[in-house]
This record gives C-alpha cells, sequence and structure tokens, in this order.
C-alpha cells in the first residue's frame, strides 16, 4: 500500500472528470459531498439489462468509471466546488487477472478479490491510497508491491505528478 498526493488538484481532478484516463476503472463506491450528499454504490443492478446485453458491453460486476463519471460531471456543473470526495475504484477481473499472470499467479489459487485505488478530495488536495481486497489472510505482499508499481507508471504515463506521503 502507499499513499500519494496530487501535486496539482486541478489538474488530477480534470483528468478525472474530463478523460478517458480513468474510464477503465470500476467503481466501488462514489460520496460527492456539494449543496448535498451524492452517494454512489457501484456494483451493477443485475435488472436493469439482459444477460445478454451484459455480455455484449463486457460488464463486471461493477459499474465503469466511464458510466459514472458524466453524472458527477453534471453534479459539479451545477454546484460549487465540492467539499468533499471519496472515490474507491478497482480494476475489472480481466485487468485484476493480468496483473497475477504476470506475477506466475493463478486467480483461483491466490487469495486476492481485487486491487484497489482510493481517491479522497478534501475540499484542498487529492490523496491517493492503493490496497489489495484480499479473500484469506497471506504474509506474501508481492502482488500488492507490483500494483503499488503499477499504479505509480499509470500516473507517470499520464502525466500526473504524484508526491509520496
Amino acid at each position: 500500500m502507499i499513499g500519494l498526493i496530487a501535486d496539482d488538484t486541478k489538474t488530477f481532478m480534470n483528468q478525472l472528470i474530463k478523460t478517458d484516463v480513468f474510464d477503465n476503472f470500476l467503481v466501488l463506491s462514489l460520496d460527492l459531498d456539494t449543496l448535498c450528499r451524492f452517494s454512489v454504490d457501484g456494483a451493477v443492478n443485475s435488472g436493469y439489462m439482459s444477460k445478454e446485453d451484459a455480455d455484449i458491453q463486457s460488464i463486471d460486476e461493477y459499474v465503469a468509471w466511464t458510466y459514472v463519471k458524466p453524472v458527477v460531471a453534471t453534479i459539479l456543473k451545477q454546484s460549487l466546488r465540492p467539499t468533499g470526495m471519496k472515490l474507491t475504484l478497482t480494476l475489472s477481473q480481466d485487468a485484476t487477472e493480468e496483473i497475477l499472470r504476470r506475477h506466475g499467479q493463478s486467480h483461483l489459487g491466490h487469495p486476492i478479490k481485487g486491487f484497489i485505488l482510493n481517491i479522497l478530495f478534501d475540499g484542498q488536495h487529492v490523496k491517493l491510497t492503493t490496497g489489495v481486497n484480499y479473500n484469506q489472510f497471506t504474509l506474501d505482499k508481492s502482488l500488492e508491491h507490483a500494483f503499488d508499481a503499477m499504479i505509480t507508471q499509470f500516473f507517470k504515463k499520464n502525466e500526473l505528478i504524484m508526491i509520496k506521503i
């Protein structure tokens, strides 16, 4: 697990809300504080579309940020600067399995359920923490370190300057 702070809050929030940089992440939860609190549970409503439509669109257990982002952008356009936001993202099942494969692990035999990126805006700064959602206890932190390195590279690639805290 690593803790980071965005060097430039405005640039980070613009990348998050106005570009496709984070679109492949899935939303576990979102709390956005403006005039009132908006909360999103990212679990896909299974009754919303048919199984066939969900398969065609490659819908995971949680909704992709690309589907939630326009709603957040609309809320932010209608209000003053938010006083806070907590966004918890995770990798898709395919991306999780890819990290496991790269490190010689099988998803079936490994205690990892998913990789997490927490984004916290406190009204001034954007703070991020990485994490791993484990199915069971393990002392092996190699995949956690691999995810931390991947996230660090992701920010570099997208020209987001992050400072370790």
